[in-house]
């Protein structure tokens, strides 16, 4: 992660593989050769392609969009939204990492590239030293500690697993670059092999994300990362975040975009024995051992262990969290989610939170300390002993972890983040924020930027400056104008209706 030259890969030789488990074993095709028919769209998919409203043959490029999912909530929802009225392109294929999903697909009638398929084809072992020349050395094969840190592989097998994925890939989508590519933004090997694809061969790729607001979404052009500085915002879209500005402030509450609130409850039994999770469990289990179909998130074990370890890691914490006494002069740094993507791939330099907290409480003078508390998604995915060690200290306060940021945000002397959305809720509480990594308000005049912990904690003691109203103001409705409306997958019928608008009016970044 983040080397500055690929490191050497020793060769190993190629294997034979088969696409399909009843047939014989067929010689895997040199890199930049054609993969075997059977792992392109399925024959029903292929007859099914000059037909119906998805399947009108002669349309035009950007008449079609190909969309990745990663599973089969993905799939539902998009099947779901390109029957909108409002959905903009007349042929949708669904480039499918999940064999259930695919399923979906030929029940619903949907186009579909099955990756799961393409990828049996693809030797266990491959020549990667050859495979990234092939391919120009991609960086994104250096950028997979999202992958690592969530599935706890090895660097190795993370790279290895990028490598195949972005083989299959270009067996599916060879023939398609002129296709434009849908994705949500994500660090999964997956995910960052589709990306590197779309770069590498020219396609037209948008990548969506939650916006700043509720029932807003963000759309970015050819990358991951945003940058909206540029938009003019017109009086309406100014006057709309004022409005959505003044509504989080007359009831301040975490902004969560809908598809995560499974992933916000608190980590206790209720969460692990709740309906929800305890479905969803029961559907992995069942797909992968009574179905033996193959998803991309199929991993069972890890994740039961992970939630137990985070039930007993929060109660061990218990004990340790305080709140800060009043008057006292405090940083509030919110701790992110270990895991999430805003570290792992858009700022791993960020990446150890416990090594940040260090050198932030080491730099303190006397008098101050540093308020911190776990993320609403990540109660008990921290490591317990860091914690304690600097609550024994004198410089840490572990604040409960359901306490309202904002909150303790109005009590600090600043706001010390990487790129969190306390940040930003902050901004809009007029509040002073301090920037240490890449965000989409970083940058924009109204937070403090510095590169280090101890830059930080000097800014917050000369005094962070509150960012200018009148700027603010015309920030939010930047943020507003860059996105559009719409939830992700959802199954109301009118949010439906609504993402299929703001998909429209974000396919018109592709005309350019």
């Amino acid at each position: 992660m983040g080397e500055a030259h690929p490191p050497s890969i020793p060769s190993s030789k190629l294997a034979e593989s088969s696409c399909d488990k009843g047939r014989g074993a067929e010689q895997a095709p040199p890199l930049g050769g054609s993969m075997p028919k059977a792992c392109g769209l399925r024959s029903a998919e292929r007859s099914r392609a000059g037909t119906g409203p998805q399947g009108r043959g002669g349309e035009a490029p950007e008449e079609q969009v190909i969309i990745a999912v990663l599973a089969v909530r993905d799939a539902r929802y998009y099947i779901d939204c390109s029957r909108q009225p409002g959905w903009p392109w007349r042929r949708t294929t669904l480039l499918s990492f999940n064999e259930i999903a695919d399923q979906l697909c030929v029940k619903e009638g949907m186009p579909f590239l099955p990756v799961q398929k393409a990828l049996r084809s693809i030797p266990e072992r491959i020549d990667e030293t050859a495979t990234a020349e092939h391919f120009g050395r991609p960086p994104e094969a250096w950028q997979l500690l999202h992958e690592q840190v969530n599935n706890r592989l090895s660097a190795a097998a993370t790279r290895l697993k990028f490598w195949r994925r972005l083989l299959a890939i270009e067996s599916l989508l060879r023939d398609r670059r002129h296709v434009p590519v849908v994705q949500e933004l994500g660090g999964f090997a997956s995910i960052l092999a589709l990306r590197a694809w779309c770069r590498l061969a020219g396609t037209p790729h948008l990548s969506m994300e939650p916006g700043m607001f509720p029932g807003r979404l963000l759309f970015t052009r050819d990358s991951f990362f945003v940058d909206i500085l540029g938009i003019r915002p017109d009086d309406e879209a100014i006057a709309k975040a004022d409005q959505a500005r003044r509504a989080f402030l007359a009831q301040p509450a975490f902004l969560m975009p809908e598809k995560d609130q499974l992933f916000f409850k608190a980590a206790s039994l209720g969460k692990i024995l709740s309906v929800d999770f305890l479905s969803r469990f029961w559907n992995k289990f069942s797909r992968a051992f009574l179905l033996r179909r193959t998803e991309e998130f199929s991993a069972i074990r890890p994740q039961a262990v992970e939630q137990l370890r985070r039930l007993l890691r929060s109660r061990r914490l218990r004990g340790s969290y305080s709140v800060p006494a009043p008057n006292s002069r405090f940083i509030y740094y919110p701790l992110h989610v270990p895991w999430d993507v805003q570290l792992t791939f858009r700022c791993p330099q960020c990446f150890d939170q416990m090594k940040l907290l260090e050198r932030l409480t080491a730099a303190l003078p006397d008098g101050w300390t540093v308020v911190t508390k776990e993320h609403p998604a990540a109660i008990g995915s921290y490591d317990v002993e860091p914690l304690r060690r600097l609550v024994a200290g004198g410089k840490l306060v572990l604040a409960p972890p359901h306490l309202n940021s904002l909150v303790l945000a109005r009590q600090a002397q600043a706001v010390v983040t990487v790129n969190s959305k306390v940040g930003f809720e902050s901004l809009m509480a007029g509040l002073p924020v301090i920037t240490l990594g890449a965000s989409f308000y970083r940058g924009a005049g109204l937070t403090t930027d510095v590169e280090t912990p101890e830059q930080a904690v000097a800014a917050a003691i000369a005094g962070a400056a509150r960012p200018d109203e009148e700027r603010l103001a015309r920030f939010l409705g930047t943020c507003w104008a860059a996105t559009v409306p719409g939830e992700l997958y959802t199954a109301d019928a009118a949010k439906l209706a609504t993402s299929a608008a703001g998909f429209a009016l974000a396919a018109k970044q592709l005309e350019t």
